[in-house]
């Protein structure tokens, strides 16, 4: 990674070669005969929603499909609607205690396997496909994060099956968004397009009522500026929540809660909080910066057309999602 005077030189946008093989292809089948049952969507993979690294290789889930690199320098292998996922809206990657890799997405949970991988539909009461956003692993469960609110997957019940779903969280909006989860033992905590909610989870179906959610919205805690809560993360023994007005830490005592505004990306809407060792990235529409020891540092960014959304460490190199414009790594 290179790190020159707080800064992160980012030159090389490793997804132009798959941009330019889809280009090719799509120009291959200008005029060709269509006679296939089924058909493959060419999207780009330019935006960037979630990067991980699994074992020696690099996940990223992206808007056109799943790529994984495990030769940094080659463009990767790509997954989309036909060749295992049965979706090219993908929007998060996240691997269990066992190894096994879990894929979120437009309408889907996959069990990935490469091109044998296993699909779970989401449907709602109409028969329609909803979109997953996040996924979090708790042993023989997967908790998601859905446009309808929260779902609990079984991994065992029937080989894997929705075991139950939850839309009421005390008096927020019903059936919000749930952006992310963070799950501290027997708690629950989630974030949602109509605020903050915590719960105990030992007994699942007791978050059915919505009187068992402790809530947190713009309503009771005007300091937040926005029903939208995008990340909730523990670092260095705090909770830090990422709003679409900025990030805050949350303090809570027996007589009192308060979020408490940091000083970067106050007004700037957080798309992500990381932590990678001993450092919490901290990515905004205003940039990105990274905080230790309770101190935040803004970052100079070279070599972006615009601000990450999203990234990872992975060897010697940083990677981030750069809104629509692709997936940069340093040199």
């Amino acid at each position: 990674m290179c790190y020159i005077d707080g800064a992160m030189d980012y030159t090389k946008n490793i997804l132009s070669k798959s941009i330019l093989a889809v280009i090719s292809v799509l120009t291959l089948l200008v005029g060709a005969e269509s006679s296939a049952i089924d058909w493959v969507t060419y999207t780009s993979f330019k935006e960037v929603r979630r990067i991980q690294l699994i074992n020696d290789t690099v996940y990223l889930a992206t808007s056109g499909g799943l790529l994984a690199l495990a030769d940094f320098n080659l463009p990767g292998t790509e997954y989309t609607n036909v060749n295992g996922l049965g979706t090219t809206d993908i929007t998060d990657v996240t691997v269990d205690d066992d190894g096994q890799k879990w894929v979120s997405g437009a309408g889907r949970l996959v069990k990935f396997n490469g091109t044998n991988s296993v699909q779970f539909l989401f449907l709602n009461t109409e028969g329609e496909t909803f979109k997953l956003h996040c996924l979090e692993d708790d042993g023989n469960f997967l908790w998601i994060g859905t446009e309808l609110g929260l779902v609990l997957f079984s991994k065992l019940i029937d080989g894997g099956q929705i075991q139950d779903s939850y839309g009421l969280f005390g008096d927020l909006n019903p059936q919000p968004d749930v952006f992310d989860i963070y799950l501290d033992g027997d708690t629950i905590w989630i974030a949602t397009s109509s605020g903050l909610a915590v719960s105990d989870k030992s007994i699942p179906s007791y978050l059915k009522s919505p009187a068992n959610w402790t809530v947190f919205s713009v309503i009771n805690y005007p300091e937040l500026g926005t029903e939208t809560i995008r990340n909730i993360i523990s670092f260095e023994n705090e909770l830090y929540i990422g709003t679409a007005k900025g990030l805050f830490r949350l303090d809570r005592s027996p007589s009192d809660t308060a979020f408490v505004p940091m000083s970067f990306g106050r007004y700037g809407d957080i798309t992500d909080l990381i932590i990678e060792n001993d450092t919490l990235f901290i990515y905004a529409d205003s940039g990105l910066a990274l905080m230790k020891d309770g101190l935040i540092t803004p970052v100079t960014l070279t070599g972006l057309t615009s601000p990450p959304v999203t990234g990872l460490r992975a060897g010697a190199y940083h990677w981030v999602g750069a809104g629509n414009n692709g997936v940069f790594r340093t040199t």
